[in-house]
């Protein structure tokens, strides 16, 4: 099974939102929390399918003691694939996408994809259409 996920993603999921291809909450912001909560709900601006996501706000005792790659909360996701479409055009050129991964303090583990697409249409947390640029197997 696949899952496209963006934990902590840099301004990200992880993605680095520059000004080729601005990604809507990419630091996972919001929903804001209180420091060391969590917060089951759909996070603005991504996309998903079923399964569990939300926002840890760090750090969060026993999971998560480190800091968020940037700002203070990271998204999380349990078998939802998110994702998120840019409207913006990018030149032809070499692009990067940067993640931020990690492991839960209590050992829990899993592992997910991270891709980047040209064109097509994202729907409830897939890509269908457009060309599949690059996939990365995150192994946990």
């Amino acid at each position: 099974m696949y899952k496209r996920l963006g934990i902590g993603l840099l301004a990200s999921a992880g993605f680095s939102a520059s000004s080729f291809a601005a990604l809507v909450n990419a630091s996972f912001e919001e929903p804001a929390i209180a420091a060391g909560t969590y917060a089951g709900v759909t996070i603005p601006g991504w996309h998903s399918s079923s399964g569990s996501q939300g926002v840890f706000h760090l750090p969060y005792a026993g999971l998560w003691a480190g800091a968020a790659p940037d700002g203070v909360q990271i998204g999380y996701s349990y078998t939802a694939v998110m994702a998120q479409q840019s409207t913006d055009v990018i030149g032809v050129g070499t692009h990067t996408l940067s993640a931020y991964g990690g492991r839960r303090g209590d050992a829990f583990s899993s592992s997910f994809t991270m891709e980047m697409w040209a064109g097509g249409t994202e729907s409830a947390g897939s890509v269908t259409g457009g060309t599949l640029l690059a996939s990365v197997v995150y192994n946990q």
